[in-house]
């Protein structure tokens, strides 16, 4: 097994050997050791002292029956040509070896272009070393590793090849390393210098399964908690990887970070608190899966773990944009964080995927809804925060539309809303009773504007649902509520309900969230960070599975009595919509 040391000067990318063992605290605390962003994560064993060993003969002049010398038992292992570039030494010998005065160089003719590691520590046994690129003032090489083009050398302090190795192209995410460590050939590996060497797998873990779950391992360095403790919103520095459930690494990267969570789910990193990543903020190919970020959720507000997978899968059953859903248990700074729901985030290339060409991306907070004066105050998350004009225009709109009357509002404003998509939208809204929403209380929405003006509705914060049984029919939104007024736009809502009962059955709803629900219950029990008891996550989650069988019976319902179309006062409003049946006046 490979043993790993401790830092090599400033120069070196080495394995930690003190890993803080406490959670992350505020400023005036106790302070938490955390892994620098140039150094791997810190799970190693203590440096192995040891004196220099004599210098190294060249390899091909040792006698075949002669012990080389144990300096030429230092090899190259891994070569890292993307970003910033680094090689990784390894120690197939059996006593540790000083690598002082040993030379990395892209050429070994000219000596002024190598670089002579620094004294102070020694490579034990199978240890892994990695040396990067100079950096921000940071000691390293300065010559850089061309994929395709360049041949890395190792040099002895005499100048001597001990090993060399011409870096082919790779592929994205690729490194050139020795499989296995040490002996092997070089072949594609999965970037991990300072680690083990893993044969290059898939191009992600399975983020969005819900019955495999994911570990995300995050390293953050004692200043940047300290940052977040006192900025939770102020994006910092920190090293992630995510490892899939067959334990599958992708490697280390260096990320932005920072807390997100508003009112009823925001935690410090002293509890549970939700995280947003930005996986390109330092690098371009940070992305995993061909997503630049990640959302992860800290469920703290959903007793059951499974509301946001189960409503996001709803409204995807109906053929509208909202985010896919996995699992993944979080560790930071070597510490449990527990489990989390991984939730795909609406940025540019979900929205590339799933939406027209995007003039703006609006985040609608509470209370924020289509009114004079909300222009000034909405978050513009794509677009021009300095030409709102398309938001302002079907504000304007639906001004007229109160004025002259609701029956107005699908002609009034069919150029500038994609009716079918909104009503689909405000149905699953009501009909997994989602209170928080946009239907119900104008708050947790999403609006996007294409280039031609058109809006259409993403829905967000749906950890609370399938416990409210919502009246189908009442809501604060005021595009909702104008719909329930305009007899055309109620008949296609009562419709779009019917669709939302046939869509749970076709996906058997129910059934795949009672699986999911098995799925995570070990991660569940065990999330040391939990804020629920065992008993309340299994009475909610048996809750939930009755709520949506319950809810298709209830929408059923509501249709069938729209398909009977029984108006005996000839009012034109029937069912509920009509509360006065005998009386055409009311």
């Amino acid at each position: 097994m490979m043993h790993k040391v401790g830092a090599l000067g400033l120069a070196l990318a080495l394995w930690g050997c003190d890993a803080g063992g406490e959670a992350p605290r505020a400023p005036d605390a106790a302070p938490l050791d955390a892994t620098p962003l140039d150094a791997a994560p810190p799970d190693a064993s203590p440096p192995v002292d040891a004196e220099p060993p004599p210098d190294a003969a060249p390899l091909d002049a040792a006698p075949p029956d002669a012990a080389p010398p144990p300096m030429a038992a230092v090899r190259l292992n891994e070569v890292d040509c993307r970003g910033r570039d680094g090689v990784e030494l390894v120690n197939i010998g059996d006593v540790p070896i000083d690598l002082a005065g040993l030379v990395l160089t892209d050429d070994p003719a000219d000596p002024t272009r190598g670089f002579a590691l620094p004294a102070g520590e020694s490579l034990a046994p199978g240890g892994l070393v990695a040396v990067r690129q100079t950096e921000d003032d940071e000691p390293g090489f300065t010559f850089g590793i061309a994929c395709g083009d360049d041949t890395i050398a190792l040099l002895d302090p005499l100048g001597r090849v001990l090993d060399r190795v011409q870096v082919p192209a790779l592929a994205p995410r690729a490194t050139w390393g020795r499989l296995p460590d040490g002996e092997g050939e070089f072949a594609l590996t999965a970037a991990s210098l300072g680690e083990p060497n893993a044969a290059l797998g898939p191009p992600a873990p399975a983020l969005f399964d819900p019955l495999r779950r994911t570990t995300v391992e995050i390293s953050i360095p004692q200043a940047n908690v300290d940052r977040l403790f006192a900025d939770p919103r102020g994006e910092v520095q920190a090293r992630l990887r995510v490892i899939d459930a067959d334990g599958l690494s992708l490697g280390w990267r260096v990320v932005g970070m920072h807390i997100k969570g508003r009112i009823g789910s925001a935690r410090d990193l002293n509890g549970k608190p939700g995280l947003r990543i930005d996986l390109n903020a330092v690098s371009e190919d940070g992305e995993i899966d061909g997503l630049e970020n990640l959302t992860l959720n800290n469920m703290v507000q959903d007793p059951s773990f499974v509301h946001e997978w189960a409503t996001y899968a709803l409204f995807r059953a109906l053929g509208l944009p909202a985010p896919r859903v996995g699992f993944t248990w979080v560790r930071i700074n070597d510490q449990d964080y527990g489990l989390y729901a991984q939730i795909e985030t609406y940025d540019d290339v979900f929205v590339g995927q799933h939406l027209p060409p995007t003039a703006h991306m609006y985040e609608g907070l509470y209370g924020q809804d289509f009114d004079a004066g909300v222009e000034t105050q909405i978050e513009v998350e794509e677009g021009d925060p300095n030409d709102l004009s398309d938001f302002n225009t079907l504000r304007e709109a639906l001004d007229r539309v109160e004025a002259e009357g609701a029956d107005t509002l699908l002609e009034a404003t069919g150029a500038l809303v994609d009716w079918p998509q909104v009503v689909r939208f405000f149905a699953v809204e009501i009909y997994v009773g989602h209170w928080d929403g946009y239907a119900s209380t104008r708050n947790n929405w999403y609006a996007h504007f294409d280039t031609d003006g058109v809006m259409r509705f993403l829905p967000w914060g749906v950890d609370q649902t399938w416990g409210y049984a919502h009246p189908w029919h009442q809501g604060g939104g005021r595009l909702f509520r104008l719909c329930m007024q305009s007899r055309a736009c109620r008949a296609t809502f009562d419709a779009a309900l019917g669709e939302v009962a046939a869509a749970q059955d076709a996906i058997g709803l129910p059934d795949a969230t009672g699986a999911v629900m098995r799925a995570l219950w070990p991660a569940i029990e065990r999330d040391p960070r939990r804020e629920i008891d065992l008993p309340t996550v299994e009475y909610v989650q048996a809750e939930t599975l009755a709520f949506m069988r319950s809810r298709r019976d209830e929408a059923r319902a509501v249709v069938e009595c729209v398909a009977a179309a029984d108006d005996p006062d000839g009012d034109g409003w029937i069912c509920d919509a009509d509360c006065a049946p005998d009386q055409a006046s009311v």
